[in-house]
């Protein structure tokens, strides 16, 4: 089968590799779906980051070449060993980090803390290949009324409305979601949802365009004005309730903590490139 398997910076390979085969509890998966994540092509441009180029990931024993993606949305084409649920023939997106299961985290359940968390397509072959075999416990099936084309969205879309739980806001609220890419837009999304006010920052034209699509109450440029001082104009001088960085740029979080009120929440939601630039006085 096809495969495009990460060798390094700028390395990224279309091979044929071996069909792999579910062992006991795993399922094989015929990928639909796999999108390109920005931390795709940050890993490509700027790596390795997360993957591994020296020591063996302690869960997967996985270390690059590697095979990319996380992405997924696939089809149940093989049942491994003792599996029961999903079946063949359905259609399902996946939870796509495993963990040891022994550590101090893990018992509490605060998996997600794991210092040894394997992510597919970082520490064990992802989805931009034809198939792909993962545990039948780490996938969920989705309802026919979401599309596969839909549903290759409910990654990222699970990131934002993290995001947005972690923050609380409320009907009312003032929040300005600093990065209108994919993240950034979903969590616009689920703001309104909640009945926020939401403002988007974005230096992209076309990506303002669409936040203003999805119900942006105002959008602002920060190349063509001053960030902080419009944000400060859109909520009398006081500063959004809540400010979300998904943009991930050296400047943003400073931008973020500088913009929101006395007394409100920043969340950084980004993976960054550059080391950020960030005065922690602003902080006291």
């Amino acid at each position: 089968m096809k495969a495009l398997v990460y060798h390094g910076n700028k390395d990224l390979r279309l091979e044929t590799v071996p069909e792999p085969k579910p062992g006991p509890g795993q399922v094989k998966l015929d990928i639909e779906y796999c999108g390109i994540c920005a931390t795709d092509i940050e890993e490509y441009l700027y790596g390795p980051v997360f993957i591994s180029s020296d020591s063996p990931n302690p869960v997967t024993g996985r270390k690059m070449p590697l095979t990319t993606g996380h992405e997924v949305v696939a089809t149940v084409a093989e049942l491994g060993h003792g599996v029961t649920d999903p079946k063949v023939g359905d259609r399902v997106v996946l939870n796509g980090v495993l963990t040891c299961r022994t550590c101090r985290w893990c018992r509490l359940g605060e998996t997600s803390q794991c210092p040894s968390m394997a992510a597919i397509g970082f520490a064990i072959d992802g989805g931009l290949a034809d198939s792909v075999v993962w545990p039948a416990e780490q996938t969920v099936v989705l309802p026919a009324n979401v599309s596969s084309k839909e549903a290759a969205l409910v990654e990222p879309a699970s990131v934002a409305v993290h995001a947005v739980r972690r923050s609380a806001a409320s009907a009312g609220d003032r929040v300005a979601v600093i990065g209108a890419g994919t993240v950034g837009l979903l969590a616009l999304q689920a703001l309104k949802a909640q009945g926020a006010e939401v403002f988007a920052v974005d230096t992209r034209q076309m990506s303002l365009d669409l936040a203003a699509e999805l119900g942006a109450d105002a959008v602002v440029n920060p190349d063509a004005q001053d960030a902080r001082d419009t944000l400060a104009e859109l909520t009398e001088g006081i500063g959004p309730d809540i400010v979300i960085d998904a943009a991930g740029a050296a400047t943003t979080p400073e931008l973020a903590v500088g913009s929101v009120r006395r007394g409100g929440l920043g969340l950084l939601v980004a993976i960054y490139t550059s080391t950020p630039r960030f005065d922690f006085n602003s902080l006291v």
